[in-house]
């Protein structure tokens, strides 16, 4: 912990460095037990999962659900997708020999029917932002879907697709929400896009979700979005969210050697 004395007041610093040749040393997300749907205030998660220490990831937003906004990996699992490339936030991740990297991810998420071989490309996985992009919500989102609550006039009805075990067991127009299977998950969307759902896909096809990331997702351990990379090669840069004023942050960093992670906190205005 250092605390600072400056023109404009107390600084308050909190530090934690995480030696990555340690074997015993593990970074991982977490995120409330009721799924990523659910607020839950960091020092909740941490004493829960027994952590050494936690700070916040990402930046996310709370309308019309609360959601993380950019990518969320653990063990080559998609927990939250990266956002399309041409929009992306930076990620931070580890692959799978502990090689710490910050870059943009880009992502191919689609849904194929076996039956007829016709596919839909999936916009979102496990976020709230648009209603009108193909949202793939599974056990890591919560118990359940979307629903009729955001049904409107404009966009019509909200269309639902129930996958369990690779296959499609109910396809819900305009109903209430769903609980999401434990093996398996929802396809939602309304407006325009339900149209290819519909089209595509019946009920009792067999379906494959095809899911990749660059970097590879088969070899990343760990990723969590960020706001801004703002020092890369030792030369201060602001690649993305600028927010203005002294705000309180957290910050991720990479050594030199990339032997270390350096976790910092600032609190003061």
């Amino acid at each position: 912990n250092i605390k600072k004395f400056t023109s404009q007041g107390w600084w308050n610093i909190n530090l934690v460095r995480v030696d990555l040749t340690d074997e015993y040393a593990e970074i991982k997300g977490l995120f409330s037990d009721k799924g990523l749907s659910a607020r839950d205030t960091v020092s909740n998660m941490v004493t829960r999962s027994k952590a050494v220490a936690g700070v916040n990831g990402d930046f996310f937003n709370y309308s019309p659900i609360p959601h993380p906004m950019g990518t969320f990996i653990q063990d080559g699992e998609i927990i939250s997708s990266p956002i399309e490339r041409a929009y992306a936030l930076p990620t931070f991740y580890l692959d799978i020999f502990n090689n710490p990297d910050i870059t943009f991810f880009d992502r191919t998420m689609k849904i194929v029917s076996l039956e007829s071989g016709k596919s839909v490309n999936i916009s979102i996985i496990n976020k709230a932002a648009d209603m009108n992009m193909v949202t793939l919500l599974n056990k890591n989102w919560g118990s359940k879907s979307f629903g009729s609550a955001y049904n409107n006039e404009a966009d019509g009805p909200m269309v639902e697709m129930v996958v369990v075990d690779d296959i499609v067991r109910e396809i819900r127009i305009g109903q209430e929400a769903v609980n999401i299977p434990e093996n398996g998950y929802v396809i939602c969307v309304r407006g325009p896009r339900k149209e290819a759902l519909l089209e595509n896909f019946k009920v009792g096809d067999r379906v494959k979700l095809e899911l990749s990331t660059s970097p590879n997702l088969e070899n990343i351990k760990f990723a969590i979005g960020g706001g801004s990379i703002i020092l890369k090669d030792g030369q201060i840069i602001n690649s993305n969210i600028n927010i203005k004023g002294n705000q309180p942050r957290t910050g991720i960093g990479i050594t030199a050697d990339r032997n270390e992670l350096i976790i910092a906190t600032i609190d003061g205005r």
